[in-house]
């Protein structure tokens, strides 16, 4: 459920920096064209003071963009996630389709071919060893998953209590 709040809250994130760098660029060309009267002659602003206002306003511009920038490449790779969570699912789906459509038997000879032994103990609690590993799961069927992103406990039998 986190990666439906975060894919909330990116896109909103960055409408939200859009909208504020628009108004810190209107601000910084609104103190550019006072520059200008300035040095005509026409403001009586203080050199010292506007030229401050400027700095400080192209450092939340540079700051803006940057946050930007990170909102931006955070939405590519939920955009991207959510891609390859979708392609699992879809891989999943089709697996059960086949075993919801096939009869007894054939629905025990696939679960043959994925499990190797099933263990019950004292209050119901199962074990399940399959003859696969999840990585050779994954080479077979799935794109291969980096490091950083393995599911901890990946290489453990599923356990269920």
């Amino acid at each position: 459920m986190e990666w439906v709040t975060i894919s909330i809250v990116c896109p909103t994130r960055l409408t939200s920096e859009k909208s504020q760098y628009e108004e810190k660029q209107k601000e910084y060309q609104a103190l550019r064209a006072e520059t200008v009267k300035v040095i005509q002659g026409l403001s009586k602003l203080n050199v010292d003071l506007l030229n401050s206002l400027l700095t400080e306003t192209e450092e939340q511009i540079h700051l803006l963009e940057h946050q930007i920038d990170e909102a931006e490449a955070g939405l590519v790779t939920l955009a991207n996630g959510a891609d390859q969570i979708k392609k699992e699912y879809e891989k999943l789906i089709t697996w059960a389709d086949l075993y919801d459509n096939c009869t007894f038997e054939a629905k025990k000879m696939l679960i043959a071919q994925f499990v190797k032994a099933i263990y019950v103990r004292r209050d119901y609690e199962i074990s399940i060893e399959f003859n696969v590993s999840f990585e050779e799961f994954q080479q077979l069927y799935l794109e291969k998953e980096t490091e950083e992103n393995k599911m901890p406990g990946a290489e453990t039998l599923l356990t269920f209590a």
